[in-house]
């Protein structure tokens, strides 16, 4: 051992295995290094390691450039591609490799996702040496070659790959200097000035007004205006305002609720002591306080708590505001004229050809929310509703308005508040971050909202335009995102600007709009009387303690007006079709998309730099209507292809004006939509989790009872990150987290255990659950509007969503809802998208503005299938299939009338047999007790059905309903018998209930039932009848009566509500609605008495 041969022993004869032995590569006469066998190929060499001397480690090293490696396999596959030392020198030339990457394309992934800016610079500056060096041997026979050498980090053939994709034509600033000429929108087809189209609209609603001058109920003063020989417009005007004050005398306005305000409780005073009187006083007020605002306005409690305060009111002095607006507002937009600029499609006027009727108002006052806030003459939805009571009133106002072609001024006077853009309290203290909505009196938002409904029947406008439609906001994303990825994918460019037009809605000409209406020929008498609808209309601003004098709208659109939206799209119509027609957009297989609108939100869409033309039509449109766009908010973006990837902004810059536009970076993002657009990925996922955790927090905190916590989560909280989650690619496990957070936080505020299922959380309340939100399932059931965008009206965005990529797309949306791969709709089949129905064909040119909306199909009811998964549990699912589809037994889950939140807290568990038994507390452990002091398993069943605990308590809860039948009878006057006695033979019988009238006696017996399952109260309704059947002689000698009926009349101990009970009602006169009463009212009742009887067993006071 102490010889010199020792010295020379390798470290793992030592006994130490920090040290493997290394095989060299390529060699086929392996040699072992520790037992000197001969082995052969590197594979038996490796078998020969582990067989014979498992305690070492073994590293394959190739002979050429020294590259390690402990899989055999990586070496073996890098041998044929190694080109000794000059790969290794090309690697430590880039300077590019880091010890956590052992491949270039590891390290070029990472610069991907987690350096964005840092790959695309690279890209770019790569892309462009390229281009120089190009220029450098033009004309050169082996000029890839040439190029490969200087660079030094590229060969012969990559060089030759990227050359192609440079070679493009110069890029040129598109300045004022080389704008084409004339400007763009005047290279169409020149029109002549259009004039109003006169079709006798006005001569044909007069003789249609005979009918209702006829009417006994018309008032004077009604059918003088109508029918008046007047030519002179003022007097004309003065009749129908004489007219209108008639009919509005009987208007109740509501009144002003000053000093009636709950005031908002003061925070405790810094540096002083509240004595514990006063502290429990300020809780009493700031829980009055949010009982107060939850009970008139979940909506602003909802603000409060989940955004730190209520909506802020401008802090602005009145006169800055009314000086500001006045300059706005009163100052008419100069309106050269459209000059060139066009709106397609002529109006169809006969939409107007018909008079107002009394279900066209109903339909409308329907749709008006009842909270809707009040215009400055405080008629509210409830005095509309009374004054359309008697069917009359109305219809003569609305028509004489139509008719005349005006408005009382009375009814022009508006208020306009502030509400703010942004949250940033300094930045607040600007008047342009603040939004006026101007609110006019709720009658003539009645009737704006009329006359909208026909404009947009007869005006149709550039289906690019998504603005105030249904689904608008989802569809323009939806292109967006799908267009974005289309490019990436097929290696296209694609070009996009973000639009801002200043102020577009305030400042918008009504010369403008009215020009429109004219080149749509919309009848003269109609715009008449859309003009007469802003002249002379003026408005207060009001803030918190101010009001500004009067100011008259001379230009803009009110925003808060049923007609504004459809004004202001057709006021844009003109610029969305010179864009699409004359634009260079991004052309598809389906068509070309130059622009995508909703309303002023404007995206301009190019598949090259130099095609970006479309901003000179967007600068001559701005130019002739007085419109401005604010280029410091406008933003813009380039991808272009590379050989294996692309590159972001690899240009020169766009501007608007001569002011350059934003570059939007890799890592950047725009809010387009409400969502956060970036080039490198797309649509930007929101910090879900992070905000649902804040907002539970937040809602905790808040002094609120659990049941009102559980719905401000699910309806306010929730539901705002819908949108977002909708339009990003979400992961169905961060969806799921989701869906886990918000459950532990329902379930800790209704105090149900962790092991409450699912059934009860998810279902909806028709069915006897919660109807929380299931994110996960939700969102993908959402996510499948790829089928209603397949028969858009829209025949591009038909077109695209045809494509075999979207039908892939569409298939993985559908199976992750839930449905069948097999059944997977067609979306280039429109008939296999919709169910079909009796009511709904589909004939072979189906028209998608077809008054009959189709019914698409879905994948599957996710609130169905957890229902049934509910029903199908041994224990918590008992009897829950009798709730099914059953709003009378579940009224309670949405209405809590007569509950108290721990009634409520108690139903749910007593619903889901999770109550706190013996039996449920133990439920799954071994050893523990579940019997109760009389020795039998103590349930929910058996206490509520058999303990003789509280017998007296079930015996009451009996009476109760028994009593709440006879009083119902006794409004009929039915003569009631209470528990008569019958002798059989040695046998006493006791029906609860007999009721006579006219020759008829009804026998009733009450059962209250725990509901095992569906048969329970079928059973128990036979077994009374059949019990009593043999007491028809005796009640007939009893009560006089020839025919006898006998029932049961059972009841849920839970809840629930048995069917045939309604016969019963029936047949002691009871009316329809008034037996829907009574059906909620004992389903109440008889779980309120249970919950009673459950308090009472575990010794509280009921």
């Amino acid at each position: 051992p102490d010889s010199d041969e020792s010295l020379d022993e390798p470290a793992f004869l030592n006994g130490s295995n920090d040290l493997p032995i290394m095989i060299l590569l390529p060699n086929d006469d392996q040699t072992c290094a520790i037992c000197k066998e001969k082995i052969g190929r590197p594979r038996l060499a490796q078998q020969h390691y582990i067989n014979k001397h498992h305690e070492v480690s073994l590293e394959y090293q190739c002979s050429k450039c020294n590259t390690t490696n402990k899989n055999l396999h990586s070496i073996q596959c890098h041998l044929p591609k190694c080109k000794g030392e000059t790969d290794k020198a090309t690697k430590e030339n880039e300077g590019k490799w880091n010890s956590n990457f052992q491949t270039k394309s590891g390290l070029s992934q990472h610069k991907r996702h987690a350096h964005p800016d840092t790959r695309n610079n690279e890209r770019i500056t790569e892309l462009n040496t390229t281009k120089n060096k190009e220029t450098k041997y033009k004309g050169a026979k082996n000029i890839n070659q040439l190029i490969a050498q200087e660079l030094g980090t590229q060969n012969n053939k990559q060089v030759g790959e990227k050359r192609p994709a440079r070679n493009r034509k110069p890029l040129e600033n598109l300045t004022a200097s080389n704008k084409p000429n004339p400007p763009a929108a005047r290279q169409m087809t020149a029109k002549p000035p259009t004039y109003a189209k006169r079709t006798g609209i006005r001569s044909k609603l007069k003789r249609l007004s005979k009918d209702l001058i006829n009417r006994e109920e018309t008032e004077p003063a009604i059918k003088e205006a109508i029918y008046t020989d007047s030519k002179d417009p003022i007097t004309i005007k003065q009749l129908i305002e004489i007219a209108s004050d008639k009919l509005l005398q009987t208007l109740k306005p509501k009144k002003s609720a000053i000093n009636k305000k709950n005031k908002k409780p003061s925070e405790h005073q810094k540096g002083k002591e509240w004595s514990w009187t006063r502290k429990r006083a300020n809780k009493r007020r700031i829980y009055k306080y949010h009982q107060s605002l939850y009970n008139k306005n979940k909506s602003k409690l909802a603000s409060l708590i989940l955004d730190g305060s209520e909506n802020a009111s401008c802090k602005i002095n009145i006169e800055e505001i009314y000086s500001s607006y006045k300059k706005k507002w009163e100052e008419r937009t100069a309106f050269p004229g459209l000059n060139g600029f066009t709106s397609k499609g002529r109006a169809d006027n006969e939409v107007f050809e018909s008079l107002i009727s009394e279900e066209e108002i109903q339909e409308n006052i329907k749709a008006i929310k009842r909270t809707s806030a009040l215009g400055p003459d405080n008629i509210d939805w409830h005095a509309i509703q009374e004054l359309e009571s008697d069917g009359v009133t109305l219809v003569q106002l609305f028509n004489l308005w139509l008719i005349k072609g005006h408005i009382p001024n009375k009814l022009k006077q508006c208020k306009t508040i502030l509400i703010p853009k942004i949250s940033d309290e300094k930045s607040l203290e600007d008047i342009g971050n603040w939004r006026p909505i101007t609110i006019g009196s709720m009658l003539l938002r009645l009737f704006s909202r009329i006359i909208t409904k026909r404009l947009e029947k007869a005006c149709p406008i550039n289906q690019r335009q998504r603005g105030f439609r249904a689904s608008g906001c989802s569809e323009n994303l939806a292109t967006l995102q799908y267009l974005l990825e289309n490019a990436k994918k097929s290696h296209k460019q694609i070009a996009v600007v973000f639009i801002d037009i200043a102020k577009a809605f305030d400042s918008v000409s009504h010369d403008h709009i009215f020009q429109v209406l004219r080149q749509k020929e919309l009848d003269n008498h109609i715009i008449n009387l859309i003009e007469d609808s802003y002249q002379d209309c003026r408005t207060i601003i009001k803030t918190e303690n101010q009001s500004s004098n009067e100011i008259f709208i001379k230009v803009g659109v009110k925003q808060g007006d049923p007609l504004s939206p459809i004004l202001f799209n057709l006021a844009m119509d003109p610029l969305i079709n010179a864009l699409e027609e004359l634009g260079c957009g991004f052309k598809t297989a389906a068509g070309n998309i130059s622009t995508l609108a909703f309303a002023d939100d404007l995206v301009l869409l190019s598949d090259n730099w130099e095609g970006m033309k479309n901003i000179n039509i967007l600068e001559d449109f701005c130019a002739q209507t007085g419109l401005m766009v604010q280029a410091k908010k406008c933003h813009r973006f380039l991808i272009s292809p590379t050989k294996d990837s692309y590159d972001v902004n690899n240009c020169e810059d766009w501007s608007i004006n001569g002011n350059k536009l934003h570059m939007i970076t890799p890592t950047e993002s725009e809010k387009y939509l409400e969502l956060k657009i970036s080039p490198w990925s797309t649509a930007k996922q929101p910090e879900a989790a992070n905000l649902i955790q804040n907002w539970i927090q937040k809602i905790d905190k808040v002094p609120l009872k659990p049941s009102q916590k559980v719905n401000i989560l699910n309806i306010h909280a929730i539901t705002r990150l819908i949108y977002q989650l909708d339009h990003t690619d979400a992961k169905q496990s961060a969806l799921m987290a989701l869906d886990g957070t918000i459950r532990k936080a329902v379930k800790a505020w209704l105090r149900l255990p962790e092991s409450t299922c699912n059934g009860l959380i998810y279902s909806s309340t028709r069915d006897g659950g919660l109807g929380i939100i299931k994110l996960a399932s939700l969102i993908p059931s959402i996510q499948i509007r790829l089928q209603r965008m397949a028969m858009s009206s829209d025949a591009t965005i038909s077109s695209l969503m045809q494509t075999n990529e979207i039908q892939e797309k569409f298939q993985k949306l559908w199976t992750q809802a839930g449905g069948d791969l097999n059944q997977t709709p067609q979306l280039s089949n429109p008939a296999s998208l919709i169910t079909r129905t009796e009511e709904i064909t589909l004939p072979d040119n189906w028209d998608p503005n077809h008054k009959q909306k189709p019914k698409y199909k879905t994948p599957r009811n996710w609130r169905k299938d957890e229902y049934e998964n509910w029903t199908k549990l041994p224990v918590q699912g008992t009897g829950i299939s009798n709730f099914q589809d059953d709003p009378d037994s579940n009224s309670w889950l949405s209405h809590q009338t007569g509950f108290k939140e721990r009634h409520f807290i108690a139903a749910l568990q007593l619903r889901a047999n999770v109550y706190p038994t013996r039996e449920c507390l133990n439920r799954g452990q071994r050893g523990l007790p579940t019997l109760c002091h009389n020795k039998v398993t103590e349930t929910c069943s058996r206490i509520l059905g058999q303990c003789p605990s509280v017998q007296n308590a079930r015996i009451k809860r009996h009476n109760k309903i028994c009593d709440i039948l006879a009083d119902e009878a006794k409004k009929n006057n039915w003569e009631i018998r209470k528990e008569p006695h019958f002798r059989l033979t040695n046998k006493l019988r006791k029906p609860d209930l007999i009721f006579s009238k006219d020759k008829e006696a009804i026998v009733i017996d009450v059962t209250i039932r725990f509901e095992h399952n569906e048969l329970t109260l079928e059973k128990a309704a036979r077994e009374k009848e059949k019990y009593y059947h043999s007491l028809k002689d005796q009640v007939k000698d009893l009560t006089g009566a020839e025919n006898v009926t006998i029932f049961g009349f059972p009841i849920g101990a839970r809840g629930k509500w048995f069917a045939r009970n309604y016969n019963i009602l029936h047949r002691l006169e009871i009316g329809e609605k008034r037996q829907k009463q009574l059906a909620k009212l004992f389903s109440r009742r008889a779980l309120l008495y249970s919950l009673d009887m459950l308090s009472m067993f575990g010794g509280k006071s009921a």
